[in-house]
């Protein structure tokens, strides 16, 4: 078993934000235990879906493990988890033998901001090099240096006239978040600093901290 000191070893979640995401390889977990004993890991959702798919037939049910997934809170994803034992009782205590941690972003960590639920760009990774993994060794790492140098240069051709603050892909996504956000009223909350505020949607209502960066829908947090 190998041991790291409760800070700055290389398992030390606080130092280094090592967050892993797999295909619920059964080799694997024990391995990350043992190395990085502090590091957080994910399943990749769409390999849970597949797998409850081929269990339960009812097409009713087939888009609730992505339902619960993408809660953002913890009395969200309680809820949907009700109402899926109220439909199947065995769906629900398949779907329950799952830390919630591995695979529900409302119990993710807030130290990656990342709030990916599977693991495409990896499958997509994979895809490319596929040609170069027969090769040998030294052959092999040799064409995936050149292949990524070649892609750092494409992309960094297409961002040379490029003024956007951010990159353009952060950019549509928050323009998307953008379009919705005048069906939302912020009221100020009485603070000193100006920065909290109860922002409010028909029946919906959550506090949003600017000096903290958080909002207790939790998205905030999982993304920055």
């Amino acid at each position: 078993m190998v041991s790291y000191p409760t800070s700055g070893g290389a398992g030390d979640v606080q130092t280094h934000g090592w967050n892993f995401m797999s295909d619920q390889q059964k080799g694997l977990l024990p391995a990350l235990k043992e190395v990085m004993p502090n590091a957080h890991h994910r399943n990749c959702v769409m390999h849970i879906w597949k797998n409850f798919i081929n269990r339960f037939k009812d097409l009713y049910i087939r888009e609730v493990v992505w339902d619960c997934a993408r809660c953002t809170t913890i009395p969200e994803f309680k809820e949907q988890m009700e109402k899926l034992k109220g439909i199947n009782q065995g769906a629900w205590e398949y779907l329950s033998r799952f830390e919630p941690a591995t695979w529900v972003k409302a119990y993710f960590s807030h130290g990656p901001k990342v709030d990916n639920l599977t693991n495409n760009m990896c499958e997509v990774f994979n895809s490319k090099i596929v040609n170069y993994r027969s090769k040998p060794i030294l052959t092999m790492c040799e064409e995936i240096r050149c292949y990524l140098m070649r892609r750092m240069v494409k992309h960094k051709e297409l961002l040379s006239d490029y003024t956007g603050k951010l990159a353009p892909v952060q950019q549509k996504r928050m323009e998307r978040l953008i379009r919705p956000s005048n069906k939302w009223r912020a009221d100020w909350t009485g603070d000193d600093a100006r920065k909290r505020f109860e922002v409010t949607r028909k029946a919906t209502k959550v506090d949003v901290d600017l000096m903290r960066q958080t909002c207790s829908c939790n998205k905030w947090q999982l993304t920055g």
